[in-house]
């Protein structure tokens, strides 16, 4: 079963307290992976804890996005 998380929520306060069993059910090191993915795709800068059954996001700032697809030459 694939869950739909609340990235956009989650990553634009300043701070959230995630806890497993009610906000995710996968490992703490898998939704810790998650939130800095989802957060470095967004340009957002995280800091994640660990607190064994629950998972702190802090968010410092965004960080500047550069277009990737841009080709030189």
């Amino acid at each position: 079963m694939r869950r739909i998380y609340k990235w956009e929520q989650w990553l634009t306060a300043p701070r959230t307290i995630l806890v497993r069993g009610v906000d995710y059910h996968c490992s703490q090191s898998t939704m810790a992976g998650m939130v800095r993915n989802n957060a470095s795709m967004r340009g957002v800068r995280v800091r994640v804890v660990d607190n064994r059954d629950s998972i702190v996001i802090e968010v410092s700032h965004a960080v500047p996005r550069t277009d990737r697809a841009t080709v030189a030459g």
